[in-house]
């Protein structure tokens, strides 16, 4: 009797923890990065900020996914204040209160403003400061999709169009985890041997071993390939293969072209058709050439309402973004940068929701890590 009412509970358990589509994730971040990217109020910045934090607060697996987070969180740091420095030193001279003077290189008319050193005013530096945290900002974002997310288990549900070139950036991705791997542990051997490891020399006498290791798993990754049957393709015609490819090259072409000018400030009003039908197209060519191949996926990742959500409040941050960018000021520091910046309305209402689809999603049970 206990196993009767067990099993429905066991299954319903399983139901709720299970581990959200890494697509959902990135499609979030990514919305969050491109709202980001269009602003230097340090306001929304911040905001934006809190929720990538949040999400990795919640939902990032315990163990060494955290180091991928703390790693965005040193880059993130480092450029903001290289980006600061430059600012400083390299940037448009701001008037206002004065807070140093440093010796100043003047620079020909054609620089456009820019000087070398000189007065060093409070507006400069809070400028500075915000275009650094605007970059900060895209690597945080950047960086809680990849704890949240193992882009091996993202590149794992791309189409089979692209299967190819998803296995090849697994392989890729892999390389590095795997040379750090393989150095850390050639070191400790030759560190019990009483070899030196430290300076040119003992890099040096860790190459070999380490390569050697790199050509055995490359062949055993080739044996394994080869006996589960990858590249195996259907029969279709050669206009079929042609079609996809040109639909697929001409996507990722509209969607670079659209995506550059959708970012940027002042798009043009056709930026979000050209994206849009960029979309459409590589849908289009990815449908057409996943009939060419053949590919068994195991256990695939559900996409349910929880990636929805995300995946739905994420476009909704960066169209929020946008729209405000168009129309007003609002994610621009004030014209006096010393003022507190205002909280465009509708920003503050798509990153709160944001933030709410987190909550949403499901817990990810330990024995299903990425």
């Amino acid at each position: 009797m206990a196993s009767q009412h067990g099993a429905p509970v066991i299954r319903q358990a399983a139901a709720r923890d299970r581990a959200v589509h890494a697509g959902a994730w990135w499609i979030w971040a990514l919305g969050l990065a491109a709202a980001a990217s269009l602003s230097t109020n340090w306001l929304v910045l911040i905001t934006i900020l809190a929720c990538a934090t949040a999400a990795v607060a919640w939902r990032a697996p315990s163990g060494p996914a955290w180091n991928v987070f703390r790693a965005a969180v040193v880059l993130a740091t480092a450029v903001f204040v290289l980006r600061t420095g430059l600012g400083v030193m390299f940037g448009l001279a701001l008037p206002g209160r004065t807070l140093l003077q440093l010796p100043e290189l003047p620079l020909p008319s054609w620089a456009g403003g820019m000087r070398i050193g000189g007065t060093l005013t409070a507006e400069q530096l809070v400028a500075a400061m915000c275009d650094g945290l605007r970059l900060a900002t895209v690597i945080v974002c950047l960086g809680a999709a990849n704890c949240v997310a193992s882009p091996l288990r993202l590149l794992r549900s791309v189409p089979s169009a692209l299967h190819e070139v998803g296995v090849a950036l697994v392989v890729a991705l892999g390389l590095v985890p795997a040379l750090g791997t393989d150095i850390a542990r050639v070191r400790r051997v030759q560190r019990l041997r009483g070899r030196r490891t430290d300076g040119p020399l003992g890099w040096v006498a860790l190459t070999v071993p380490v390569m050697e290791g790199a050509l055995q798993r490359s062949l055993d990754l080739a044996a394994s390939m080869d006996t589960r049957g990858y590249g195996r393709r259907t029969d279709s015609t050669e206009a079929v293969r042609r079609t996809s490819n040109a639909l697929v090259l001409a996507a990722f072409l509209a969607m670079l072209v659209g995506t550059f000018f959708f970012l940027g400030m002042g798009a043009p009003r056709w930026a979000p058709w050209l994206l849009l039908s960029g979309v459409a197209a590589g849908v289009t060519g990815l449908m057409l050439g996943g009939r060419t191949r053949q590919r068994t996926r195991y256990r695939p990742d559900p996409w349910r309402t929880p990636e929805w959500l995300l995946s739905v409040t994420g476009v909704g941050v960066a169209v929020a973004a946008w729209h405000t960018a168009a129309t007003s000021l609002g994610l621009q520091l004030p014209a006096s940068a010393l003022t507190w910046p205002a909280l465009p309305p509708l920003v503050l209402l798509t990153v709160l929701a944001a933030a709410g689809a987190i909550a949403l999603t499901p817990a990810l049970p330990q024995e299903d890590l990425p």
